[in-house]
């Protein structure tokens, strides 16, 4: 009984930060965004705005985050946080950004806003992984290991 306790207390913990961290990440998100031009009609319609744009963004940067560390994986590219990669999270915002635009007649956005706000988000999200560890190379001895490993689970 004591163990699940203490499980639960982790869980609830871990949630309460994640919660706090992706709040905070909306607010500041819906702040840019006011100062670029949003327009909504009410604050019910600006919450699911919020939310539609929270949960397709995230799937979306891992998408791409994921497409940029196979290329470099196969040696296609030579590095998966260059400029290609803040380019690629640029256009990605700026068309996340004009479909739920487009979709959402009570919310609007001026191109100028939704490309400004593409473009920082876009910085950001890149200046945030120029220290994370590059995918190893496929056919090296480091990939093999780690495949090793993955196969042997």
């Amino acid at each position: 009984m004591g163990k699940s306790i203490k499980k639960l207390k982790t869980s609830i913990i871990c949630i309460s930060i994640l919660s706090t961290i992706i709040i905070l990440f909306t607010f500041f998100e819906f702040i840019a965004l006011k100062i670029l031009g949003l327009k909504y009609d009410s604050l019910s319609n600006l919450f699911l705005f919020l939310i539609i744009y929270g949960f397709l963004e995230i799937p979306l940067n891992l998408f791409l985050s994921s497409i940029m560390k196979a290329l470099k994986a196969t040696k296609i590219l030579n590095s998966s946080k260059g400029l290609l990669r803040f380019l690629v999270n640029i256009i990605g915002t700026f068309i996340l950004l004009n479909i739920i635009d487009i979709y959402m007649d009570s919310i609007s956005i001026t191109q100028f806003g939704i490309l400004v706000f593409s473009v920082i988000t876009g910085l950001i999200g890149w200046l945030s992984i120029q220290d994370d560890a590059e995918p190893p190379n496929y056919d090296t001895k480091e990939y093999n290991n780690l495949d090793k490993k993955f196969k042997d689970i």
